[in-house]
């Protein structure tokens, strides 16, 4: 008999501790409210009833938002419960902005700054014209305008001139300039030679009767943009477009009725497609060249001088200048290449167009 009341005493003590565990692993398990981050399964939350052991799962508040519903005895500690079951933690990633509607989906990820394309370096949009609206300008290959315009870059000259096979194309850029550009006129009027002029729309517009000149005497018009830039294609579709339209115009308003802009040179060279492209939808073949003898460094009428007579060959491009500073010395040098040239049987011509 006495053993027989021990036996149920133990029995009594066992259910009681049993009883105790399993409420201390339900407050630890937070089965009634765990909150969950939105889309990042699994992310440590901070009111979810986390414990050593492993983050709670039960109790999740329907349509995605962390927020458990009060009385669901969710913990805002380690699994400790506080006995209203609210969770702090709004299931959002760091610096992002909190989200409190249920059924929402959050911005996890800052978007890019305005103006810019994601993952684009600011200002420039891939796929398209740099600042362009994304859609309508998309970058490809330059195609042959409705008039036929060549979209490569012009670095030959035109054969048929003259009466040898030794040819040559000159071209005079960032005029006109009243102290250097009626200078030049004169040496190529004097050789009986043939130039292309790449005039600035700001400098044309200034020097009309430059202009007229250059046209009556038989030379072409080159358009060079409005404002020189060498790294135009850093800029926006827009500006670009307003460098070669509104040059375009001016020159030839200043060249008056019927003149025709025959090319257009990117100042640098800085010749992209896309540019290449507006430059051919507005009936301009684009224009480089393969001499430089660097005169607007101006070190030099004789340096410049052997630089052109060392580059030169038959069908080549030569590129002076007849504005942008001082062009003494490139005045100079264009008196003593000529002389060179037609000592040497060449002929002049223009660029291929």
């Amino acid at each position: 008999m006495r053993m027989g009341a021990r036996t149920a005493r133990s029995r009594m003590v066992l259910g009681i501790a049993s009883a105790g565990l399993l409420l201390t692993v339900a407050a630890c398990s937070g089965t009634g409210g765990s909150a969950t981050s939105h889309g990042d399964p699994g992310a440590v939350v901070s009111g979810g009833g986390q414990t050593s052991g492993g983050q709670g799962t039960g109790g999740q508040v329907p349509g995605g938002n962390s927020a458990a519903a009060p009385g669901a005895g969710a913990g805002t500690g380690n699994g400790a419960s506080t006995g209203t079951g609210a969770s702090t933690d709004q299931g959002t990633h760091p610096g992002s902005a909190p989200t409190s509607t249920p059924g929402t989906t959050p911005a996890t990820t800052p978007g890019p700054p305005p103006g810019t394309s994601p993952g684009a370096d600011p200002g420039r949009n891939p796929g398209t014209y740099p600042g362009s609206d994304g859609g309508t300008d998309a970058k490809k290959a330059p195609r042959f305008a409705p008039g036929g315009v060549d979209p490569s870059i012009s670095r030959e000259a035109e054969s048929g001139t003259g009466t040898g096979g030794k040819t040559i194309a000159l071209t005079i850029d960032d005029g006109p300039d009243p102290r250097y550009t009626p200078q030049m006129l004169d040496i190529l009027k004097q050789h009986n030679a043939k130039a292309t002029f790449c005039m600035l729309g700001p400098a044309a517009k200034a020097h009309p009767d430059l202009v007229k000149r250059v046209v009556a005497e038989g030379h072409r018009l080159c358009n060079h943009s409005m404002s020189h830039n060498v790294r135009q294609s850093d800029r926006s579709a827009d500006y670009n477009r307003h460098e070669i339209t509104e040059a375009d115009r001016l020159i030839r308003e200043a060249a008056g009725p019927g003149a025709k802009v025959w090319y257009y040179r990117a100042p640098g060279g800085d010749f992209t497609p896309w540019i290449r492209e507006m430059a051919v939808e507005n009936g301009l073949r684009p224009l480089g060249w393969n001499v430089d003898p660097g005169d607007w460094k101006r070190e030099g009428a004789d340096k410049i001088l052997a630089s052109l007579e060392q580059q030169i060959r038959p069908g080549r491009v030569v590129l002076v200048h007849d504005g942008g500073g001082d062009r003494s010395q490139s005045v100079t040098a264009l008196k003593g290449l000529l002389e060179h040239l037609d000592a040497e049987g060449y002929t002049y011509s223009f660029p291929k167009s």
